[in-house]
């Protein structure tokens, strides 16, 4: 996996009034922080730039080199920890950036996508994602961009856990196992049929 590249200046003003004088010129304030710097780090971010460095598919999994410019200039390995969004302007107002250590394991998030067509589905079962993702432990440059579970031999009354999923090498699940990721249940007319079918039978025996 590549790294995306951003630059970012070191930030000398806080406050307020400083946050907005740099969101007026398309600028926001962020802090780069982490294992790898002396302390945390206030700097000026380009909101444009940083999101065309991240990979259009792994988003904020991207693993970034940041060049921070300015007294203290240096370049850090980061992957952005948090977005602060404005939700009535739908405008990102702060970037938290976490530096990393490649070489190290890190705890993460990675999205589930199902394919193919469940089994159950096709008798009048309903599928029911019980999560969108999951929480492993992976070095940053190894972060799949998501799992993709083939749902096709899912019957109803069947479920696919977390434990199912076919993990990478270098990965594992902090999520347990044992968790419900996605289920085939009995929709509502197929149940009340079964319910019936199965009075019906008992009443002839």
């Amino acid at each position: 996996m590549e790294k995306g590249k951003v630059t970012v200046k070191q930030r000398t003003q806080t406050g307020k009034g400083a946050a907005r004088r740099l969101r007026s010129e398309g600028l926001v304030p962020g802090v780069c922080y982490g294992a790898t710097m002396k302390e945390p780090m206030p700097v000026i971010v380009n909101v444009k730039e940083l999101k065309a460095s991240l990979d259009p598919i792994k988003r904020t999994n991207s693993v970034l080199e940041v060049s921070i410019e300015g007294e203290n200039s240096q370049t850090v390995t980061a992957m952005v920890r948090d977005f602060q969004i404005d939700h009535i302007r739908q405008e990102v107002t702060h970037v938290d950036f976490v530096a990393v250590d490649t070489n190290k394991h890190l705890v993460t998030t990675v999205p589930v996508e199902t394919s193919g067509k469940a089994k159950g589905t096709t008798l009048g079962g309903v599928l029911k994602l019980a999560a969108k993702e999951v929480k492993i432990s992976v070095k940053p440059l190894e972060i799949p961009n998501k799992f993709v579970i083939d749902i096709t031999n899912l019957d109803i009354g069947e479920a696919i856990k977390v434990g199912d999923i076919d993990l990478p090498e270098g990965v594992s699940l902090v999520t347990s196992p044992h968790q419900s990721l996605i289920l085939c249940e009995a929709s509502r007319a197929s149940a009340a049929v079964a319910t019936e079918a199965a009075a019906a039978a008992a009443a002839a025996g």
